[in-house]
């Protein structure tokens, strides 16, 4: 992300090292690459701001996602079905091999790596 660091170099923004000791807490935006601590996230004033948060790849992974939208469907049932059914590979592999010579339905198939 060498655009973000040059543009907060662009604006006079003083850039602060999180793995400093003791951590800065004088910051206002802070930019991580990875997976925030919820420590950190704890310590946070109202106005500072994180672009990562604990837990977030459950979110933004397409496994993650998938297996928390199936969890939900079988917890609360058709009225959670928004979306398409999922299989997750290679446990789900028999359940998505049944789909494929089932006659009825959608014949429609998004595959993700």
């Amino acid at each position: 992300y060498d655009e973000v660091w040059g543009q907060s170099e662009a604006l006079g923004w003083t850039l602060l090292d999180v793995d400093e000791e003791p951590e800065p807490t004088d910051w206002n935006i802070c930019w991580s690459d990875v997976s925030v601590a919820l420590e950190r996230v704890m310590r946070m004033t109202r106005m500072q701001k994180i672009n990562h948060f604990p837990g977030m790849l459950e979110l933004v992974r397409k496994a993650g996602t998938a297996r928390n939208l199936n969890k939900m469907l079988s917890a609360v049932g058709k009225d959670y079905k928004f979306f398409p059914r999922t299989f997750m590979l290679p446990a789900d592999y028999t359940e998505l091999k049944k789909e494929f010579v089932n006659k009825r339905g959608n014949k429609t198939f998004i595959i993700k790596p």
